[in-house]
């Protein structure tokens, strides 16, 4: 009986184990799929901000490709159509480590047949950046980002990628120079990784524009 009785205190400290674990596993997977679904959305409403200017037939969003470049890794690319015609690509770029955490970017890329390619613009997407100060990369809280607008390799030249504290030609947000580094180190590094691939990646837009 002794033994019996020892034995129920721990099956109900095992069961009551069992139902937390499943409890915090369901709350963890219904919030991840929700962060993840909050995530895309807004994703989603930083594209479309990106080319409201832009006259698109497709919902660049709902087509995108993935690309494994093996110098840079591999990217996303989200094609922008008038018709048949690309217009331009969205890249999503991450990996730039920011002052807190790495930023996430969206670059858009307009597309020249002659191959002089520039920015449309830019937007974060994801960051901790410090309130007040790192977090001024997002457009709801400056334009910063907007300087962006209107870049290409050489318009400024690459050697001025850089802020205006280390000589270059973008200015950089007060008190954070460690995020305004990283955003634009970014977008020069997804310029020129498009710029490198440039005729692989259309072919390959253009292959899954015809599937």
């Amino acid at each position: 009986m002794r033994l019996i009785s020892s034995i129920k205190p721990a099956l109900l400290l095992a069961l009551m184990a069992l139902v937390a674990v499943t409890v915090i596993s369901f709350i963890e997977t219904n919030t991840r799929e929700r962060v993840a679904h909050n995530q895309a959305l807004y994703k989603s409403k930083q594209l479309r901000a990106l080319l409201q200017d832009i006259d698109y037939t497709n919902e660049p969003w709902s087509n995108p490709i993935t690309a494994d470049l093996n110098s840079t890794g591999t990217i996303t690319l989200y094609p922008v159509r008038n018709k048949s015609e690309l217009l331009a690509v969205v890249i999503e770029s991450g990996g730039s480590q920011g002052y807190v955490s790495t930023i996430d970017l969206l670059v858009a890329i307009s597309i020249d047949p002659d191959g002089n390619d520039r920015v449309i613009g830019v937007r974060a997407t994801q960051h901790r950046e410090t309130p007040g100060l790192g977090d001024k990369i997002d457009i709801q809280r400056s334009n910063w980002i907007t300087q962006f607008d209107g870049t290409s390799l050489t318009v400024p030249d690459s050697t001025l990628w850089k802020t205006q504290k280390d000589g270059g030609s973008f200015d950089q947000l007060s008190g954070a120079t460690v995020t305004s580094r990283a955003v634009i180190s970014g977008v020069l590094d997804t310029l020129s990784a498009f710029a490198k691939n440039r005729s692989t990646l259309l072919e390959a837009l253009d292959q899954n524009a015809k599937n």
